[in-house]
């Protein structure tokens, strides 16, 4: 999950370049927003490659579609911002 911050027009021109390169697939767009400030100012992005039997058994591991589904059925609004707080 990612979230993008920025100016609008620097961010969309990135989201199209994620969803049309080759290091990502499956792109889903959860939500489009405006803030009045950022909300991970000192934050940057990691990655670490691992074989899919250790990634799910790493404390925190969760399928992204049950958190969604689950913020659905209370009413949370905002739920990718809520997710990563």
């Amino acid at each position: 999950m990612q979230l993008l911050e920025g100016d609008e027009r620097i961010i969309r021109k990135l989201f199209n370049k994620i969803v049309t390169g080759e290091r990502h697939e499956s792109v889903v767009l959860l939500q489009i927003g405006k803030y009045e400030q950022r909300c991970f100012t000192d934050w940057s992005m990691g990655l670490e490659q691992t074989d899919r039997e250790l990634y799910q058994s790493l404390s925190g591991h969760f399928d992204l579609n049950d958190v969604v589904s689950k913020c659905d059925r209370l009413g949370v609004a905002d739920v990718p911002l809520q997710f990563l707080h």
